[in-house]
């Protein structure tokens, strides 16, 4: 089943408040949350498919949000997913 949108947040007030606007325009979209780089590098090695987006705080307690990115780019799957990149 494909993921909507992939948040890699370590916020959750953060990804709440985005997962709320989002739900007032698409109720039934699928959003998933992953706090750091190694739970969501677990997450890309078992995906069915990659996500329609992917959302990435520059910021991570265990690295940096642009590393995360270069590292989803040099796969396949998730070489055409739109990414937005933000820091709080």
């Amino acid at each position: 089943d494909q993921a909507g949108i992939v948040f890699l947040e370590d916020s959750e007030t953060d990804f709440e408040l985005a997962v709320h606007g989002i739900r007032s325009l698409a109720p039934g979209l699928n959003c998933l949350r992953f706090e750091t780089r190694h739970d969501l590098n677990e997450y890309v090695a078992s995906a069915p498919a990659a996500p329609r987006l992917l959302v990435i705080d520059v910021r991570l307690p265990d690295g940096n949000g642009l590393e995360a990115i270069s590292s989803l780019r040099s796969i396949e799957e998730f070489q055409k997913v739109p990414i937005v990149v933000f820091t709080s």
